[in-house]
């Protein structure tokens, strides 16, 4: 589906009928979207679902870590870090 966040998860986690999630790749970077986005899909996380954050970890030009604000705002403490790379964080689901 194109289109943003708030105007197609809900469809298509409907329309693919979405029980469980163990991976996602989230590559959006702002606070609104990537709150919006978890706070959909929390409920559907598995434990030991696996979430790669292509920018968990803000570049020098940024001033927020936004990823990961919206992170702890929506499991702030169902989540352990397993691996980064550069700005790139993987996290697991308790």
């Amino acid at each position: 589906m194109v289109g943003y966040f708030h105007d197609t998860l809900d469809r298509w986690l409907d329309q693919e009928r979405v029980k469980e999630i163990s991976f996602i790749h989230y590559d959006a970077g702002h606070y609104e979207s990537a709150r919006f986005v978890l706070s959909r899909v929390s409920d559907l996380l598995v434990p030991g679902a696996v979430i790669v954050f292509d920018e968990l970890i803000p570049c020098q030009t940024e001033l927020k870590a936004n990823e990961y604000d919206a992170l702890v705002d929506v499991l702030p403490d169902g989540f352990e870090f397993m691996s980064r790379c550069g700005q790139s964080v993987a996290i697991q689901i308790k």
